[in-house]
C-alpha cells in the first residue's frame, strides 16, 4: 500500500463510505470548533478509485471543513482495493478508539453482504478472528431497520441502539417512538429495556404509555434494595466484631473458653455466612 501527501479541493472528495460511520452531532460540533480554532492538525485519509478520491477516514473533519467553507484540505492518499478500504475504516480508528462497535458492525456487514466476503475471509482483513466478525455482524442485524437508521443519523446515541438490541426486532420499533418523544438517555433506556424484558409482552403497551411513572417506580425500588443492602453490610460488620471479640478472648492469658462463648462465636460465623450468601444471590433480608 503506497501513500502520498497533498492538498486537494473538498469538492474532489467523495463520501461513499460515510454510510458506514454514525453521525454524532456533539462530536461533529466539537470537530468544527477545533478546526476553526486550530486549523487542520492531521490529514484525512483517501484512496484513489476509478470514480475519484474516496474518503475512508476523516468524515467529521471533511464535514467541518465544508461547514467552515474551506476550499482545500490536507489528505493522505493510499492506493489499495475497495475491500481493503472498508477494512481500513476499522483499522485506522481502532487505536484511537474512535469507532463504535455498531460502526464496526456496519463495515463488516457491508463486506459480508455487499462485497460477498465470507466471515473467514473478513477476519484477517480486520485483524480479528471469525467468531468476533460473526458477533459484530449479528449485533447490527438484530437491530430493526428503523432503529438502525436513527442510530446512523445520530438521532439516538449508539448506546441506546445497543440497549435496544436486547429486545426482539419486532418490538424495537414500538419502543423507538417513546425514546424519541421523551428524549430518553442511555440510563433510562437500559432501565426501560430491563423492565420490559421482566414483564409479559401483553403489558408492554401499558408500560410504554406511562414510561416515566414506570421508570420512577423502578428508581424507588432500587432505593429500597440499596437500603436493604446497606443494612446487611451493617449487620455483617457487627457480626465480624462479635467474632473478633470472641477469638481474642479465646487466647488471652490462660483463660479457657467457656461453652457459651464458643457457641456464640459459631453462631455468629453461621449468620455471617448466611448474609454473604444472600448478598451474593442479590436477595435482601429484613431482619438478621
Amino acid at each position: 500500500m503506497m501513500e502520498m501527501y497533498e492538498n486537494r479541493a473538498l469538492t474532489d472528495l467523495r463520501e461513499t463510505f460515510a454510510a458506514l460511520r454514525i453521525v454524532n452531532p456533539r462530536a461533529q460540533a466539537a470537530m468544527t470548533n477545533s478546526l476553526k480554532l486550530y486549523g487542520q492538525v492531521s490529514p484525512v485519509v483517501c484512496v484513489q478509485t476509478t470514480d475519484g478520491l474516496e474518503l475512508i477516514d476523516g468524515f467529521k473533519r471533511l464535514r467541518a471543513g465544508r461547514h467552515l467553507e474551506w476550499q482545500t484540505m490536507k489528505i493522505v492518499l493510499f492506493e489499495t482495493t475497495r475491500r481493503a478500504c472498508k477494512a481500513g475504516i476499522i483499522r485506522l480508528n481502532r487505536s484511537a478508539h474512535s469507532i463504535t462497535d455498531l460502526e464496526e458492525a456496519l463495515v463488516l456487514q457491508s463486506l459480508h453482504r455487499e462485497d460477498g466476503l465470507s466471515m473467514t475471509e473478513i477476519a484477517p482483513l480486520v485483524g480479528h478472528d471469525k467468531s468476533w466478525v460473526s458477533r459484530r455482524i449479528s449485533l447490527i442485524e438484530r437491530l430493526a431497520d428503523e432503529v438502525k437508521r436513527n442510530v446512523e443519523l445520530g438521532l439516538i446515541p449508539v448506546s441506546v441502539g445497543r440497549s435496544l438490541v436486547l429486545l426482539p426486532r419486532g418490538n424495537q420499533s414500538e419502543v423507538l417512538p417513546v425514546i424519541l418523544k421523551h428524549r430518553l438517555g442511555k440510563r433510562e433506556v437500559e432501565k426501560l429495556v430491563r423492565i420490559l424484558l421482566s414483564k409479559p409482552k401483553h403489558t408492554w403497551g401499558t408500560i410504554l404509555n406511562g414510561v416515566w411513572d414506570v421508570l420512577s417506580s423502578d428508581e424507588r425500588a432500587l432505593a429500597v434494595t440499596t437500603a436493604g443492602f446497606a443494612q446487611q453490610l451493617s449487620d455483617l460488620l457487627r457480626l465480624q466484631r462479635t467474632i473478633l471479640a470472641g477469638a481474642t478472648a479465646l487466647f488471652v492469658g490462660d483463660q479457657r473458653p467457656t461453652e457459651s462463648l464458643l457457641v456464640a462465636t459459631i453462631e455468629s460465623t453461621r449468620k455471617i455466612e448466611k448474609i454473604l450468601e444472600q448478598i451474593l444471590s442479590g436477595k435482601t433480608q429484613e431482619k438478621t
